[in-house]
């Protein structure tokens, strides 16, 4: 039940960052998508697994890889982050809508999907110990996403970060 409970609210952080996440099996098929990107897949793709592989490709590209397709004023990017398992890949993916005034810099800050999850509870009010104690690592590792994750965003305060992410996030 904890490795459940574990597993479900990774994957709960994971939408709360406003992301989505596939993993593509060696077959180049959609072997598991969070919520969010079952509902991007659904809205872009007409909820065909099949068209949204396809969109990703049929080559094992490297790890950074970037793919974007546009549907009305909305645009979904994929980015991969590298190989998850015996031959499955994973892509992270966005949306953003067009007529945006301009990149937040949450978006433009390529935080790294950990960043992004440790990002996500702090904006929820967790300390580092909850923090690590929900993502399975120590406050201490926390403390130093946090620290990259300030950099990023260029703000200086645990507060500060947390606060554009819950404006932006909303």
């Amino acid at each position: 039940m904890r490795n459940a409970r574990a597993a479900r609210m990774a994957r709960d952080a994971i939408d709360i960052g406003g992301h989505g996440v596939l993993m593509v099996d060696a077959h180049r098929r959609i072997a598991w998508r969070s919520p969010q990107a079952a509902a991007w897949i659904a809205e872009f793709f007409g909820g065909d697994d099949s068209a949204c592989a396809v969109w990703l490709g049929t080559s094992a590209d490297e790890a950074g890889d970037l793919r974007t397709s546009t549907l009305g004023r909305h645009t979904i990017s994929a980015r991969q982050l590298g190989a998850a398992g015996l031959g499955e890949t994973m892509w992270l993916l966005a949306v953003r809508c067009d007529d945006a005034p301009s990149a937040s810099r949450l978006a433009t800050a390529s935080l790294t999907p950990r960043e992004t999850e440790v990002l996500s509870w702090i904006a929820k009010g967790k300390t580092n110990r909850d923090v690590g104690e929900i993502l399975g690592m120590s406050p201490r590792t926390v403390n130093k996403h946090l620290e990259h994750v300030f950099e990023k965003l260029g703000v200086e305060t645990r507060a500060a970060a947390a606060a554009l992410a819950s404006r932006e996030l909303g």
